[in-house]
């Protein structure tokens, strides 16, 4: 059986905390300095979600909602955004997401892609109700047609190579349980 070293340890939890932090610090700072560079369709593709999601899917709800707030922790830190709503937001979708996590088709290689699939558009629509509820302005149509639906697109294209990046991560970090 295996175990994430979370589990198994204070010492593991505190591993897990040593590239944890430093990973999704990364992630948030290459999302805000470099990645607007990179835009496809005029838009931004967002690591962080599809990073959280990953790991969402390959550990479960325990750990995918601690990479979601402390990603979105970072990712607010960087934008201007009120501090929080990326955070819940990432929260909400690594919620969601562990739901499909849980299902018969756990192991099946099109899982990530129908996750992200429909976790974006869930996420950003999250997202823009607590933009408006902290007072910012939100043009609905706009920010659905021009930014949501072709990052959806994107995100479905570019989950593979995230959540393969992330999966061997994932088997790198665990430790086998020997019964005797």
């Amino acid at each position: 059986m295996w175990t994430s070293l979370a589990a198994n340890s204070p010492s593991g939890r505190l591993r897990v905390i040593y590239y944890t932090v430093p990973l999704l610090l990364a992630l948030a700072l290459g999302q805000s300095t470099i990645m607007p560079y990179f835009r496809v369709f005029g838009v931004m593709p967002n690591l962080m979600l599809m990073a959280v999601v990953a790991w969402t899917l390959l550990r479960g709800p325990g750990e995918g909602i601690v990479w979601g707030f402390i990603g979105g922790i970072f990712m607010d830190l960087f934008s201007r955004a009120a501090l929080g709503v990326s955070a819940l937001a990432f929260v909400f979708a690594s919620y969601l997401s562990s739901f499909a996590g849980q299902t018969l088709y756990r192991d099946h290689a099109a899982l990530p892609l129908a996750v992200i699939l429909i976790i974006t558009p869930i996420y950003d629509m999250s997202t823009l109700v607590l933009l408006q509820l902290t007072g910012q302005r939100v043009d609905w149509l706009g920010s659905l047609l021009y930014f949501t639906l072709p990052a959806t697109v994107i995100h479905v294209v570019l989950m593979l190579p995230v959540y393969h990046a992330l999966a061997w991560l994932h088997r790198t970090t665990l430790r086998r349980e020997v019964h005797l």
